[in-house]
């Protein structure tokens, strides 16, 4: 029952849709006479999963309740009850899983409530042929299918459920509202077509919620022709099945008119850094790639702000290189764009390929020969490579195209208590001109190793920040801790001796002067410690516990 509860929540708050089975009943009259009216009643699993437990389908008449055994997806069980009636009317109430024994899809359509007039007629759903045109949407032929659901019988019929379904697709169903003899309602749907001849069918009262005269007689089909050749207008994808229409042709899986002209735009000469707020120029180069003449038309490039390039007319196979002056607006990867036709001009043959785009790497400007700097990636490179050497940018002499690993920052704790742990950090830079391949940072204390950290390739620039556990075990005093980078020396470095950086942290040794005895007292007795002894002859009044304390820095 819990589960059952749990699982109704959470379809009911959050629409979610389980894997679990679903009862229902499917009741027809069999034999109606002027006092009772005589029912099959079946419970089938119309859910997604086969049921594993046992469970009692309830209803009104000769039997009260009947024990369902589990049902599989699409099995049915199916017993007998009579009603009497009253009233010239024989009521039946159902409920499928009545003891909620089963954790079901949907917990809300398990009863079901018939009430059948006595010695009354019964009606007759049937399909009236089908009325079918067709229509072409984005080059794909429909069926649109009319299907008339008409009551064939003598008596009314109650409300019941039209199923349409294709094999391969999808099942549709449509609600038909109660229905007279003779009376009619009609629904559409709209089929794709097939590759290949396919059967649509349609099935008056799906659920068999109307108890009929004729039971055999709801559905009926037709097969749809498979789909004619579609051709492909232009711009549209090609290939392979799909064709072009006539007076096109499918040009890189696009379809194409091949007697118009097509403009594209590039600036494929655009490379390198460029430095923020210093203009520089790009040439955008217009191609006519079609085979036919273009008129003038406009060029569009945007790199933060949009210009406009205004291009002449190109004959086929023409091309017109014009300079755009763009500035970085600030450090990082920015897009450039040209965009040929912006204001879409020319008719072409291709109307999908004007665009062209790549990014520009925008850096900071960069501090010449001669000038104050803190990392190698700070000097300028050009018109030759410079490096920050004791705080300067310089000609390097050594090689300049090797990375160097350095300790920029390493924190630990001024002061630590004996026996505590505490953390440190340290950033670990490849400060030099090519990437670092993966190393290994190693911290040391007192003269013992107490982290080795694994460090991973790093980018001219690149830094990593890593926390270490630290403490000290009384004989450190005010020893230094070392952080040195490559410790392994896995990388060839452009300096291979600025790897370290240390800082210091005192040690506070806490003393244990409670538990200090003399051991040298005649009969072995343990006495006050001497300290205590001295300050209380001196008029002191202390205790071991409050010298202790003391000594310990507490």
């Amino acid at each position: 029952m819990k589960k059952m509860i749990i699982g109704i929540m959470l379809a009911l708050l959050f629409g979610i849709s389980f894997a679990l089975p679903d009862y229902i009943l499917n009741v027809t009259p069999t034999a109606i006479s002027p006092t009772t009216v005589t029912f099959n009643v079946t419970t089938r699993n119309v859910g997604t999963t086969n049921a594993i437990n046992w469970s009692v389908t309830n209803a009104t008449g000769t039997m009260m309740g009947y024990p369902v055994p589990p049902l599989a997806v699409g099995q049915g069980i199916t017993f007998q009850t009579t009603v009497s009636c009253s009233g010239g009317v024989a009521y039946f109430h159902g409920m499928a899983d009545s003891t909620f024994n089963i954790t079901e899809s949907n917990e809300f359509n398990n009863g079901l409530y018939m009430p059948v007039q006595c010695g009354q007629q019964l009606p007759n759903l049937v399909i009236d042929p089908f009325s079918i045109t067709n229509y072409t949407s984005n080059g794909t032929l429909y069926y649109r299918i009319t299907m008339t659901t008409r009551n064939n019988g003598a008596g009314n019929a109650g409300a019941s459920v039209t199923g349409t379904s294709v094999p391969g697709g999808s099942t549709v169903y449509y609600n038909i509202p109660m229905l007279a003899p003779g009376a009619t309602s009609s629904v559409t749907r709209d089929v794709a077509c097939q590759q290949s001849w396919v059967n649509f069918r349609a099935t008056a009262d799906n659920y068999s919620q109307v108890a009929e005269s004729n039971e055999y007689d709801n559905s009926r089909g037709i097969n749809l022709n498979q789909c004619p050749p579609v051709c492909r207008t232009q711009g549209q994808t090609c290939g392979g099945a799909q064709v072009c229409c006539t007076g096109l042709t499918c040009s890189s899986g696009i379809c194409v008119n091949q007697s118009q002209p097509d403009l594209v735009a590039d600036a494929s000469n655009l490379s390198g850094n460029k430095i923020v707020g210093q203009p520089f120029s790009v040439p955008v180069s217009t191609r006519n790639i079609g085979n036919a003449v273009a008129g003038v038309s406009i060029t569009r490039v945007t790199f933060g702000s949009g210009q406009n390039l205004n291009v002449p007319s190109l004959a086929a196979g023409g091309m017109n290189t014009q300079t755009a002056s763009v500035v970085c607006p600030f450090v990082g990867s920015i897009p450039f764009s040209s965009t040929a036709d912006y204001y879409n001009n020319v008719a072409e043959s291709n109307e999908a390929n004007n665009g062209w785009s790549t990014n520009v790497n925008c850096v900071a400007a960069c501090i010449p020969q001669g000038g104050a700097c803190q990392y190698n990636w700070n000097c300028c490179q050009s018109p030759q490579p410079l490096a920050c050497i004791s705080g300067v940018c310089s000609v390097n002499q050594s090689n300049n195209t090797q990375p160097d690993l350095i300790i920029t920052t390493l924190t630990v704790p001024t002061s630590m208590i004996q026996g505590r742990s505490y953390s440190g950090t340290v950033v670990t830079r490849n400060n030099g001109e090519a990437a670092s391949v993966a190393s290994v940072t190693r911290i040391v204390y007192g003269g013992r190793t107490i982290a080795n950290i694994a460090i991973p390739a790093l980018t001219v620039g690149g830094q990593l920040s890593r926390t270490f556990s630290i403490s000290c075990n009384g004989y450190e005093s005010n020893s230094a801790v070392i952080a040195t980078a490559d410790s392994t020396n896995t990388n060839v470095e452009s300096s291979e001796t600025n790897n370290a950086r240390s800082a210091t942290s005192r040690c506070i040794v806490r003393a244990n002067v409670t538990n200090a005895t003399i051991d040298s007292v005649p009969g072995g007795g343990k006495t006050t410690s001497p300290a205590v002894s001295i300050l209380n002859a001196l008029g002191i009044t202390f205790s071991d516990e409050l010298l202790n304390a003391i000594c310990a820095g507490r």
